[in-house]
């Protein structure tokens, strides 16, 4: 058994006779579109397409529009561009946590007037962090930091987040670790995915530049959708052609995304007319009072049609937004409703994600351990990625919890989404046995299997649930009050 299945970025089948139709037409094919976005009025439509395509955000993209702007007409520039840019959507992303820091800071009586100290400190901490890890990998490569860099980086940060949610530390200690281990969150990937390339070679400050740019958007989301300096300098474009044919595919997606958008906004219109709860609300109100079976299908259904959509949204924006960078990248979401399999359409739903939780969880493990046994090998990686690896990134990015609750309420809250990730891994791992089966007849192939993939994906988002504070017992309520027990 192979890692092919979780390793494939996207679905491959033969190449059609027919061009098929297409909503937003193939602007990156045509030849004529190409050689005009090579000239100086071509360069200014393509910016003011993308300018009014991201009209819908909030706050409007200025800083990321005037980096394309010149980074198009300074191609020669573009790393120092980009290295430049990447320093301001670090310090504006929200990944260094300062409103934890400041959180715990003022319970325990300390006060700073301006929050860019806890921002600055955050800085300070994560280029020391990386400087120090960098330098040892090259110094003591043998070594354990050297061989395992990641590892070494998780043990580091569960040491900090695990005494600074502990009340038995004294309060400095507990503020010293907490300015360690906030930063970090936010970081963790990106750092992880710096120092594995420090393995292969020196890391440049563009390379470093280049990769940030999977920032741009400001979000606080700690998943990089461009893997590290060297993978990031890989997908560039090379030439004014390919630079070109990247920028047409970044309009042509964030097109797709704006249409996107107005969908998302009629279905939540529709729903919330409807008087269709939300998942979250549905099961709360499970618990307290009879809640038609109708409705309770209908809030799960509707949840998952806007979770799918909304993460479509934010995916696709910042690929987008890179491909007018000039990066070749691939999609974070393609055509999931598509897959007919429970693995392809986690290998289709959240790309970037996946693929993090298998160059960090999935070949470490396979690579290593029951070479002898392969459909266990294949089972044992699963879960190590889908369940451990998805697990610990989702507490280890949500430590405002352990802030507001501590370590241990925190651990004991976070069993829903454990079960979710055991769920998950179970799903793949059944489905990567399975394998490809023999040709059935069609409507067992497009029909029932794509509808049994998304009633799966349905009754396991019940248990999605990132909060703390609901228990395991009202999300199975629920689940029951689905079949009316």
């Amino acid at each position: 058994m192979s890692a092919a299945t979780l390793t494939t970025p996207l679905h491959t089948g033969t190449m059609p006779a027919r061009r098929k139709f297409t909503i937003i037409p193939r602007l990156d094919e045509n030849p004529k579109l190409v050689a005009q976005a090579q000239t100086a009025a071509g360069k200014l439509v393509v910016i003011a397409m993308a300018a009014c395509l991201l009209s819908w955000r909030s706050p409007k993209p200025i800083g990321f529009l005037a980096a394309v702007a010149l980074v198009t007409f300074l191609p020669a520039y573009r790393r120092m561009v980009l290295a430049a840019a990447s320093l301001y959507w670090i310090l504006t992303s929200g990944l260094f946590r300062p409103d934890v820091i400041g959180q715990v800071a003022a319970e325990a009586g300390i006060h700073v007037p301006h929050p860019a100290v806890w921002i600055l400190s955050g800085l300070g901490c994560v280029s020391l962090v990386f400087g120090l890890g960098g330098l040892w990998i090259r110094k003591h490569g043998g070594g354990i930091v050297g061989r395992r860099p990641v590892l070494c980086l998780g043990i580091l940060f569960c040491a900090a987040l695990g005494i600074a949610g502990t009340s038995a530390a004294p309060a400095a200690v507990r503020i010293g670790c907490w300015a360690l281990a906030a930063p970090l969150s936010g970081f963790f990937w990106i750092l992880a995915y710096a120092l594995r390339d420090c393995q292969r070679k020196p890391v440049g400050a563009y390379g470093i530049g280049s990769m940030l740019a999977t920032l741009w958007t400001g979000t606080s989301s700690p998943t990089p959708m461009l893997k590290g300096p060297s993978h990031a300098l890989k997908v560039e474009a090379v030439d004014a052609t390919a630079f070109a044919v990247a920028q047409l595919k970044g309009v042509k997606l964030l097109t797709w995304t704006m249409l996107l958008v107005l969908i998302f906004v009629s279905i939540q219109f529709i729903v919330s007319r409807a008087g269709i709860p939300t998942l979250e609300d549905a099961i709360d109100r499970n618990l307290t009072g009879s809640i038609p079976v109708w409705l309770c299908w209908a809030s799960l259904t509707g949840s998952f049609l806007l979770l799918v959509i909304k993460i479509t949204i934010y995916g696709h924006t910042i690929v987008g937004g890179l491909r007018l960078f000039g990066f070749k990248v691939l999609r974070n979401t393609y055509a999931p409703f598509r897959s007919r399999t429970i693995a392809e359409f986690w290998n289709r739903f959240y790309f970037y994600f996946k693929e993090l939780l298998v160059d960090h969880f999935y070949y470490p493990v396979y690579l290593r351990y029951f070479k002898g046994s392969p459909r266990l090998r294949t089972v044992f990686a699963t879960f190590a990625a889908a369940c451990f690896g998805n697990a610990f990134y989702h507490f280890g990015r949500d430590v405002n919890y352990v802030a507001q609750l501590g370590l241990w309420r925190a651990l004991m809250g976070f069993q829903v989404y454990l079960f979710y990730a055991f769920l998950l891994a179970a799903g793949i791992s059944i489905s990567q046995l399975r394998g490809k089966r023999r040709q059935a007849s069609w409507f067992r192939t497009e029909v029932l299997s794509r509808v049994t993939i998304v009633l799966f994906y349905c009754l396991v988002n019940i248990f999605n649930d990132e909060r703390r504070t609901v228990s395991l017992g009202a999300h199975f309520a629920f689940l029951f009050r689905l079949f009316g027990l």
